[in-house]
């Protein structure tokens, strides 16, 4: 910078105008300051920091440090950003965010691919899409009165979501040809009356050893679950919290439980996975106070006397 006769160095980058085709992309290694808009196809990186003052369209802003926009607008997955500290934000539309830390939204979240490994705080509504925060989610309210599938997923660090998920659809699928099996040996070995079973020795033996089988493979999955939840950071929160309306067709998944919203909720509500088995709606407690801790609280509260 030249200014009164001195020339100095400065760690800010600042563009007063919109980032297009006079200025091109913009990668500076300290903070970028935007006063204008960022047009379609134009990428910002600031290694420092972002700040946006206006609206983005689909283009791609990173840093490793904090970014702070106006607002994004996406098309055909091809909005991204990736920012290694918090994000702030009016609204996000069709974008695809990775953020290490915590996601602030003002307005809305819609049709957006979000991945926190913080938490995410939402003033307004997410509608549809996928938001997956290791810290917890908060949100005044969930999809829409057209029921437009939305997916909150809290407590899990994104990069290990997709190899929670393989196991899970694992999971799902030997649970359910082990039914099978057992439903089948039972029907043998406990027949209708004036029935009588055809199983013979040799075919009893082979479904108990298929029985055998699915079961270890099961145990082999859980066991690789169990790692992941206990090698997964202190951070993590499988809560969610709503203050307004849970509207149907809103999918929660916290842990291995899975809950699809058939009929509209009203909140404010805090919702931890129970028992790893289902889904509690308790009243509304700070995003911060760990689930475990209120699934503890539970516990002791229901355990008889």
């Amino acid at each position: 910078m030249y200014k009164d006769t001195v020339l100095s160095i400065t760690e800010e980058f600042v563009v007063d105008e919109d980032v297009d085709y006079k200025t091109g992309h913009i990668n500076f290694v300290g903070v970028v300051h935007v006063r204008g808009d960022v047009l379609d196809g134009f990428n910002v990186n600031g290694k420092k920091g972002v700040k946006i003052y206006n609206n983005i369209g689909n283009s791609c802003i990173e840093s490793e440090g904090d970014i702070d926009i106006g607002g994004m607008t996406g098309r055909d997955a091809q909005a991204k950003i990736r920012c290694h500290g918090r994000l702030k934000a009016g609204y996000l539309y069709n974008v695809d965010v990775e953020c290490a830390g915590n996601i602030y939204v003002k307005r809305e979240i819609m049709h957006s691919n979000i991945k926190s490994n913080g938490a995410v705080f939402c003033q307004g509504r997410i509608v549809g899409g996928n938001c997956l925060a290791l810290a917890g989610i908060e949100t005044a309210t969930t999809g829409s009165e057209f029921g437009i599938k939305t997916f909150l997923n809290a407590g899990i660090d994104f990069h290990l979501a997709n190899a929670i998920h393989v196991f899970i659809g694992q999971l799902k699928t030997v649970q359910k040809r082990l039914q099978e099996l057992n439903q089948q040996l039972d029907q043998y070995l406990t027949p209708p009356q004036n029935q009588t079973t055809s199983l013979s020795e040799k075919q009893r033996l082979q479904l108990q050893e298929s029985i055998q089988k699915i079961s270890d493979q099961k145990k082999q999955i859980l066991q690789k679950l169990d790692w992941i939840y206990s090698n997964m950071s202190q951070q993590a929160n499988p809560k969610i919290n709503v203050y307004k309306e849970l509207n149907a067709g809103t999918l929660l998944q916290l842990g291995q439980t899975e809950l699809e919203i058939k009929q509209t909720r009203s909140g404010p509500s805090s919702i931890i996975e129970f028992m790893g088995q289902e889904l509690r709606f308790i009243p509304l407690t700070p995003l911060p106070k760990k689930a475990a801790d209120l699934e503890k609280e539970l516990l002791a509260r229901e355990k008889p006397v």
